[in-house]
């Protein structure tokens, strides 16, 4: 998938569904087959497999090769795709601060109406532990401090999946991540606080499924309990973090998370790649959905031509046949006051008053004459 993603010779949007694809396998890649060989690792199988390698070299190999297939999917999707997209009037704004005054009240008037009522701040303290991490969610790491004590500490922001990962701007172009959006106005959600900073981060959990099948008395049941149990128990299993996250919060991810130090994935931008692809996608499917709009009024009107043309055919047809029918109606209306001419001339020649019969003059005779030619 990656190598596809990489062919410039693919269409555009090809190529980016390639990047979230590969993405993606990766994802279930480390949910299911490295977390299987985590639990190979923690119960001391030192078993070889088919390649010679035990369940520790090969965690250490897959994360090698993870990291540089990673690197090269945010290469090309940088420097690459995200141009492109730009020439195609596509544009993802991550910069806050880059955005014009007018385009910040918009955003902040989206923030206080949609994202701001579901938005649910977690701080640890003595009196609240670590909250839990759902599989494959975005949070925000924020570090905050109490400006009359002078303590610092660490609050959890759920990035809520609930609501579009973009807020689109105006002009239909530009599009701003949710994040983005949520991280400009932390202050809101912790008032009273200095904000110190903010970092995006990731985890993900096991999902690998173990029913036995032979023990179950019910194999619908075992899989219900396996999923409950794995929603709020699997363990960590990747943490991918901003680039920018300080020393001080990975360290307090690391230890409540229990990870170590080979299964923290830094990158420049926490799951950039999928999501950008979704906005991307759902812009090509609304063009394919305008053109298949435009193609279905045309068409309709096809149609509508076609009927239009077929009622002048048949009003055409009828104005002929009403018009033959006029020249009959005036024909035998002409023979009927022919008759009706011959008859008032042939009533003295069958009928004479009286009953008696008289001998005609000569022009009912001219009369019988032209009746019989």
């Amino acid at each position: 998938m990656l190598a596809l993603a990489e062919d410039a010779s693919l269409p555009l949007l090809e190529r980016l569904k390639f990047v979230a694809i590969f993405a993606n396998n990766l994802d279930e890649f480390f949910q299911v087959r490295v977390s299987g060989l985590q639990e190979q690792v923690e119960a001391g199988v030192v078993k070889r497999s088919p390649d010679g390698r035990t369940p520790a070299e090969q965690l250490e190999g897959i994360r090698g090769r993870a990291q540089e297939l990673s690197t090269r999917a945010a290469t090309v999707f940088a420097t690459e795709l995200l141009p492109a997209l730009e020439k195609e009037r596509i544009r993802i704004v991550r910069s806050f601060e880059a955005l014009e005054p007018a385009d910040r009240a918009l955003l902040q008037q989206e923030f206080d109406e949609r994202i701001f009522p579901v938005l649910t701040p977690l701080s640890v303290d003595p009196a609240h532990p670590f909250p839990y991490i759902s599989n494959l969610s975005l949070n925000l790491a924020a570090m905050v401090r109490d400006p009359m004590t002078g303590v610092r500490r660490f609050a959890r922001v759920k990035v809520p999946p609930l609501l579009p990962r973009f807020v689109p701007l105006p002009d239909g172009d530009r599009f701003v991540p949710l994040e983005t959006v949520i991280a400009a106005h932390l202050d809101r959600l912790f008032p009273g606080m200095e904000l110190v900073a903010h970092h995006a981060f990731r985890l993900t959990r096991d999902a690998d499924l173990e029913v036995e099948e032979d023990e179950a008395e019910d194999l619908l049941e075992a899989i219900q309990s396996v999923l409950r149990r794995r929603r709020r128990g699997a363990n960590p299993v990747r943490l991918e973090v901003d680039e920018t996250m300080s020393h001080e919060v990975l360290e307090l991810l690391r230890r409540e998370l229990d990870l170590e130090e080979q299964e923290v994935v830094v990158t420049s931008k926490v799951r950039e790649v999928k999501d950008d692809v979704a906005v991307i996608d759902a812009e090509a499917r609304q063009v394919v959905l305008d053109l298949t709009a435009a193609r279905d009024e045309y068409q309709v009107a096809v149609q509508r031509l076609r009927l239009a043309e077929l009622e002048l055919q048949q009003a055409d047809e009828r104005v002929a046949a009403g018009v033959a029918g006029s020249v009959e109606t005036t024909n035998e209306a002409s023979r009927t006051g022919q008759r009706r001419r011959i008859g008032c001339t042939l009533g003295p020649l069958l009928s004479w008053p009286g009953g008696e019969q008289r001998r005609p003059d000569r022009h009912q005779l001219r009369v019988r004459r032209r009746l019989r030619r």
